[in-house]
């Protein structure tokens, strides 16, 4: 996806602007005999990402941390945590969040994030809003894609190459806010519409729900089988040998567990094997009409 950007914005490697940088910490469960050199914390993980416009910190887990560690890792408003391990086959580390004044106000502790991530803190001279919106844009664009490293499964992200290579280009600060107020603008929108739409499919389920119960609640003269009695053939499915590393990006589709949902494939984090693969796995080629438990 090819972006024009105005001549007027100025070019500048992201270790430019970041002023400070440190790794997170994870801390220990709090007891009632917690020493008083430690502080009681929130501590932002992965999960926190996925509602994160909605819920903010609230669910940050509340951890206990060497109180000298936490005054260097304590989130301000305006920081941005960055992911750097973590991720999955098809999530890539790097994704970032911002540090709001909302999320600083509502949360019953002071705030730090896990050692999967990053603080990054920002020179005065940029609006975090926008630089936040900006690596957002450019994570789902795959461009943070060349700093992966995975290994044993886990992705690792390359912080030190990135700050140092990618390149942000940024135009005056006032015209910063004001790019940052529209897209938020435009997000607030969009939130408030996919809540509705939520609420509305959830009401369409319990009314589908309702009336199947109903009819089968209604007919008595329905008889009662068990499943291998009416079925053909019933089999278990299998990993290739190898795991992820047959993975392609183009193919035969491989269904996983992930993918099977209630009344519905998810394809939309479907992976693919090549052709050989999947003639060597005869045994469980799903057909039109089969049933996946």
């Amino acid at each position: 996806m090819e972006v024009n950007i105005p001549n007027h914005w100025v070019k500048y490697k992201l270790n430019e602007i970041v002023i400070y940088l440190i790794g997170g910490i994870w801390g220990d469960t709090p007891t009632n005999t917690n020493s008083t050199q430690n502080t009681l914390a929130g501590v932002i993980k992965a999960t926190d990402f996925k509602e994160w416009y909605k819920n903010k910190a609230s669910n940050a887990t509340l951890r206990s941390i060497n109180s000298h560690a936490f005054s260097l890792r304590k989130l301000e408003e305006n920081d941005i945590v960055i992911e750097i391990s973590g991720g999955s086959d098809t999530q890539p580390v790097g994704r970032t969040l911002l540090i709001d004044k909302e999320t600083i106000e509502t949360s019953p502790y002071p705030l730090t994030c896990s050692n999967f991530f990053r603080l990054l803190r920002l020179s005065k001279f940029v609006f975090a809003p926008f630089v936040n919106y900006y690596l957002n844009f450019e994570y789902l664009k795959g461009t943070f894609n060349k700093y992966q490293k995975i290994s044993t499964g886990l992705r690792n992200f390359q912080i030190s190459n990135f700050l140092e290579e990618f390149e942000i280009y940024l135009p005056s600060i006032s015209e910063q806010k004001r790019i940052s107020e529209t897209i938020n603008q435009k997000l607030t929108k969009n939130s408030s519409l996919l809540e509705d739409c939520q609420s509305k499919l959830a009401q369409l389920k319990l009314y589908k729900q309702a009336k199947l119960e109903e009819a089968l609640s209604n007919n008595g003269n329905w008889n009662e089988y068990a499943i291998g009695d009416i079925s053909t053939f019933i089999g278990s499915g299998t990993t290739p040998i190898g795991g992820q590393s047959n993975y392609l990006k183009n193919g035969i589709p491989f269904i996983r567990s992930q993918n099977v949902l209630v009344n519905k494939i998810e394809t939309q984090n479907v992976v693919y094997i090549s052709e050989e693969m999947h003639n060597s796995m005869y045994r469980t080629h799903v057909e039109s009409g089969d049933v996946l438990l």
